[in-house]
């Protein structure tokens, strides 16, 4: 495959911890944008927004975007819910790299999120289920624009490895 392949999706949808299993099956180095950002400003992101602003994060997350996907040989890069959203940012990842929009349904992306309570995704903190319920939906009215614009969608609750690398091989033949 020698190519780059981003995972795109709601927050929720498993674009981490696929991307690491899909890294190991092909060999490729992985990345997780939040945690290049992390690295990269010294604080979590829940902090940087509330010292700075979502401007800011956004142009933060643009521009480690643009220069992830530019290093050289293939890699696997997780993104942040919202990256493929702003700027340029979704041509940016089309134009580099294979994107695969990871669409799970809404009900296991609550379900995992309320799992997930311990305040890692500050949009979700100490949120009741009927508001992760309500922020899942509006996100992604918002956001399905640009998810439907990667090359490879899959949709359902058990997305696996296999299921992305059968689809990577179908997409490139």
């Amino acid at each position: 495959m020698g190519d780059k392949i981003v995972l795109i999706g709601l927050p929720g949808s498993g674009k981490s911890t696929l991307g690491k299993q899909l890294s190991l099956n092909l060999h490729y180095p992985f990345y997780d944008l939040d945690e290049l950002i992390v690295d990269h400003i010294g604080c979590s992101i829940a902090q940087f927004f509330n010292e700075k602003d979502e401007l800011q994060f956004r142009i933060l997350e643009s521009t480690m975007l643009n220069k992830t996907l530019l290093l050289d040989g293939p890699l696997v890069l997780s993104t942040g819910g919202g990256a493929p959203c702003f700027y340029d940012n979704i041509e940016l990842i089309n134009t580099y790299s294979t994107s695969i929009y990871i669409d799970v349904p809404d009900k296991v992306l609550v379900k995992r999120l309320m799992n997930n309570a311990g305040g890692e995704r500050p949009m979700f903190y100490k949120l009741p289920e009927s508001a992760v319920k309500n922020k899942i939906l509006t996100l992604k009215q918002a956001r399905e624009e640009f998810y439907n614009q990667a090359k490879i969608k899959l949709s359902g609750a058990d997305i696996s490895t296999e299921l992305i690398v059968s689809a990577l091989g179908k997409f490139k033949s």
